[in-house]
């Protein structure tokens, strides 16, 4: 097994919540894949408690994409309609169904059987854009699939604790973004 080195950068934005309590967003610089997702996703466990995947009207889902939204089904805490996303804005008027699922040991057993690494959450074989979120519902780690694109929005003591499971992701390069892009980091939209 190869661990992928620096495996993400300090991206350009800065979150600030109430009080001294700040979290950072981190772009990730390559894909989690195999092993790698295999902790991400275990790690999840203790760090989130929601997981968000979205079917966009303009891309008919395969039968293997319906699959795996008929395994998470007695799971779905809601499913609402939207255009707009952790990481996607739609800029057109297309929307798309955002299903947000309770994350638990055998909702993570599904998301890492269904898929070899993080990007590939694709329409049409899957549901897209795979969000894990916190119990408050602010994304812990966010997607945007068809870019090959996700990011963290960590604290301090989350980064942490992801770098005790995951080494290598102890390197990284400040740069700034503002959260003025609606919280998309790189402006990531689907027309």
């Amino acid at each position: 097994l190869r661990e992928i080195d620096h495996i993400f950068t300090l991206a350009r934005s800065i979150t600030y919540l109430s009080g001294d309590d700040m979290r950072m967003t981190y772009e990730l610089k390559e894909e989690p894949t195999g092993e790698i997702y295999h902790k991400l996703i275990d790690h999840a466990l203790f760090e989130c408690r929601f997981v968000l995947l979205v079917v966009r009207d303009s891309v008919r889902i395969s039968e293997s994409g319906q699959l795996i939204l008929r395994k998470m089904k007695k799971f779905l805490k809601s499913k609402a309609r939207g255009g707009e996303w952790p990481g996607t804005k739609l800029l057109s008027a297309s929307k798309a169904t955002l299903y947000k699922y309770e994350l638990s040991w055998e909702v993570a057993e599904i998301l890492k059987m269904a898929v070899r690494g993080l990007y590939d959450w694709v329409q049409p074989q899957r549901p897209e854009d795979l969000c894990l979120l916190r119990s408050d519902g602010t994304p812990w780690l966010a997607s945007i699939a068809h870019e090959k694109d996700a990011y963290f929005t960590l604290s301090g003591e989350e980064k942490q604790r992801l770098i005790k499971v995951l080494p290598s992701l102890t390197r990284h390069r400040k740069t700034k973004i503002g959260r003025k892009t609606g919280g998309v980091p790189n402006g990531n939209a689907h027309p």
